[in-house]
C-alpha cells in the first residue's frame, strides 16, 4: 500500500519547468481522484494505516476525507504527531523527526520500527553540539520501548545490536556529557531489565 500511495503522489506531481525540483506542488484534483480509485481497492482504515506509516499527514486528511471518516477520530492524533516535529529538520539526523517516527509507530503497534526510529532518535542526539541538554520526551519515550522490549521478547535480537553499536558511537564521538550520561542511562535501563536473556552479551 505504501508504494501504491507513493505512485499516486509521483503521480500527482505537478512540474514547474522554470522551478527547482523541490519547488514542484501536488494537484490536489489529480491526488483526489486516484485516491477515489485506490480506496475501491483496498480499505479505508488500511490505507490511513499506510499513510501514517510514513508520517505523510497530508495523505492521510485526503484519504480520511475520501473514506468519510469522522474529524474527531483523526484530526486530533494527526495534529498531536505533527506537532512533535514542528520547526525541525524532516529528516533522520533531526531527533524530534525521529521520535515522531517512533510515536507513530507505537500508535500502529509496528514495534520493531519503532525500535529501530529509537535508535536513530539517540544517533540523531549524540550528533548534537556540546551545548545541547536532552529533552525529557526523548527519554521518556524509551521507557515505553523498554516495555514494548519486556513485552515482545523477540525485539531483543534487534535492539540489543543497535545499541551496542550505538554504545561505541557515543563513547567515542559525543561532545556532550549530559547527552552521554542520558544514552549510557538509556543503555544501562535496557541491559538490567534483560541481564537474564540469553541474547545479551
Amino acid at each position: 500500500l505504501v508504494d501504491a500511495l507513493n505512485l499516486i503522489k509521483s503521480f500527482a506531481v505537478v512540474k514547474d519547468p522554470n522551478e527547482s525540483t523541490s519547488a514542484n506542488k501536488v494537484s490536489a484534483v489529480k491526488l483526489l481522484s486516484s485516491i477515489k480509485y485506490l480506496v475501491f481497492l483496498a480499505e479505508g482504515g488500511h490505507l490511513f494505516d499506510a499513510a501514517l506509516g510514513v508520517c505523510d499527514f497530508n495523505m492521510c486528511k485526503v484519504i480520511a476525507r475520501q473514506c468519510q471518516m469522522d474529524p474527531k477520530a483523526y484530526m486530533a492524533l494527526l495534529e498531536s504527531f505533527e506537532s512533535i516535529s514542528k520547526g525541525c529538520p524532516m529528516e533522520e539526523s533531526s531527533a524530534a523527526y525521529c521520535l515522531m517516527h517512533v510515536k507513530v509507530n507505537l500508535h500502529l503497534k509496528r514495534h520493531q520500527s519503532s525500535i529501530e526510529w529509537g535508535v536513530k532518535m539517540l544517533y540523531a542526539l549524540v550528533n548534537y553540539a556540546e551545548s545541547y541538554e536532552v529533552e525529557q520526551r526523548f527519554l521518556l519515550v524509551w521507557k515505553e520501548l523498554l516495555g514494548v522490549c519486556d513485552e515482545k521478547k523477540e525485539l531483543h535480537s534487534l535492539a540489543t545490536p543497535l545499541l551496542n553499536g550505538l554504545e561505541l558511537r557515543y563513547s567515542k564521538t559525543c561532545p556532550s556529557p549530559s547527552v552521554r550520561n542520558s544514552v549510557k542511562s538509556i543503555i544501562s535501563d535496557y541491559r538490567l531489565l534483560f541481564a537474564k536473556s540469553s541474547v545479551l552479551t
